[in-house]
């Protein structure tokens, strides 16, 4: 049984989470004191996933997946909307419990999916920050999350970068976490199982989790210039943002 990162590569689902909780008090790549490079690459991601969130009518959004609550809290900068962050790892639940249990319109809960869907609540949006990559059965996910919502917001690494594919081949981190990605077309094809269809998609970022500090202002400088080449930025870019609605829904409107 291989060991690297401090877990054992037989771990499976959210055991590497629950370890994280263990070895680090939070997840290594969340909170002030993560590598500058996770923090920077995070907030870019959290612009564009909050992007995507103001072309949605949303007054209640399911964050799936949330891990342990660093980028639920941040939706509470959208006035009025109520957040419930879902993730089957009960100590990272723990851990987004014990820091933002006193906001009020913010709760976390750790059950499966299914037992969610079990109670017929329903949301405005379902986020998927992140969460598909790290998933035995991504296909299966979305369709549980079309269960509960009319809206579905993915962000995963772009599966068309090389270098991402490298890194899920040696990284330490990646390797124990099973980490993957998905083309456009892929995820794509799941929503559309789902009876879901793709009304916006965005590509962006530069700056891997970990990754030279020193370098990071040229990666920042860099990006806007890699987006005004269509087919440079298919494969350079490292995150996707997609936005997909239920098709039945919009028939009615």
């Amino acid at each position: 049984m291989e060991k690297v990162f401090g877990y054992y590569m037989s771990m499976r689902g959210h055991e590497p989470f629950n370890k994280d909780i263990d070895l680090n008090g939070r997840y290594i790549y969340t909170g002030e004191t993560a590598r500058k490079s996770a923090i920077v690459a995070n907030a870019l991601q959290s612009k564009m996933v909050h992007q995507q969130i103001e072309l949605v009518s949303c007054n209640t959004l399911l964050d799936l997946g949330c891990g342990d609550g660093t980028y639920t809290h941040e939706f509470l900068q959208f006035p009025n909307l109520r957040v419930v962050g879902l993730d089957p790892a009960e100590k990272a639940i723990a851990y987004a419990s014990q820091k933002y249990g006193n906001e009020e319109r913010l709760t976390f809960i750790s059950l499966p999916i299914q037992e969610l869907i079990s109670t017929e609540q329903r949301f405005d949006l379902v986020v998927l920050r992140g969460v598909l990559h790290h998933c035995d059965n991504p296909a299966g996910v979305v369709l549980d999350a079309s269960k509960v919502t009319n809206s579905i917001l993915i962000l995963e690494p772009n599966g068309l970068n090389p270098i991402m594919k490298i890194i899920e081949k040696v990284s330490p981190y990646h390797r124990a976490h099973s980490e993957k990605s998905f083309t456009k077309r892929k995820i794509t094809s799941w929503l559309e199982s789902a009876d879901f269809e793709l009304v916006n998609y965005d590509l962006g970022i530069l700056v891997p989790y970990f990754f030279p500090s020193r370098l990071i202002p040229f990666m920042i400088w860099l990006e806007p210039k890699i987006k005004r080449i269509p087919i440079i930025k298919r494969f350079l870019l490292g995150s996707q943002a997609l936005l997909a609605v239920k098709i039945a829904k919009r028939t009615e409107d």
